[in-house]
């Protein structure tokens, strides 16, 4: 009966001494564990990984809030005031590309011609550079509108507009016209 209780002892499970050593292997794998995440930056690279995503994104933001901004001001027409104010004076619109001045001015060319070519001066001077020209023609005996120049597959029905001299509005036709009253807006720059 001794011999089953000595092997009964022996058989209860594990000492205190190597729960000890296995508690102190454990502290020594997580103190290399922690000295090789802090030793190496590891933490620091996180931070800074966070700072830049978080730099990034805000000048995302930035960036589309600008893109917003700028897209409203094209619907809401508040870009530019004048640039959609048609007016018979000349009036500054804003800067063109090469940084001079744009000026606008909208002119009343009158009746369109009848199978013909009429010149109307634009009464503005010193001219550099014609940046736009375009109008519109309104008919006086019904709702019909036609904008200028206008292309039509008969070229019979075109209207044609140019300008001419830096000085001119040339409107040709080769159809009777005579009904439609015609309003030409030209954007230019001026000589220094």
């Amino acid at each position: 009966m001794k011999l089953n209780q000595k092997t009964y002892k022996q058989k209860k499970g594990i000492t205190l001494v190597a729960l000890v050593i296995t508690i102190v292997i454990l502290l020594i794998l997580a103190g290399i564990s922690i000295a090789q995440l802090t030793g190496n930056g590891l933490f620091e690279n996180a931070k800074l990984a966070k700072e830049k995503s978080d730099n990034a994104q805000q000048k995302e933001n930035d960036t589309l809030s600008d893109y917003e901004s700028k897209i409203g001001e094209y619907i809401d027409g508040t870009r530019n005031e004048n640039a959609n104010n048609y007016s018979t004076e000349e009036q500054i619109i804003g800067n063109w590309i090469d940084g001079k001045t744009l000026y606008q001015k909208t002119i009343d060319c009158g009746t369109l011609p009848n199978n013909t070519n009429i010149s109307i001066p634009s009464n503005v001077e010193n001219i550099e550079h014609l940046v736009y020209i375009g109008g519109i023609a309104f008919s006086n005996t019904s709702t019909i509108v036609k904008t200028l120049p206008s292309a039509h597959y008969d070229s019979m029905y075109s209207i044609l507009l140019d300008f001419r001299d830096n000085n001119n509005i040339f409107i040709g036709t080769k159809y009777n016209y005579s009904s439609y009253r015609a309003y030409v807006t030209i954007r230019y720059t001026k000589k220094d």
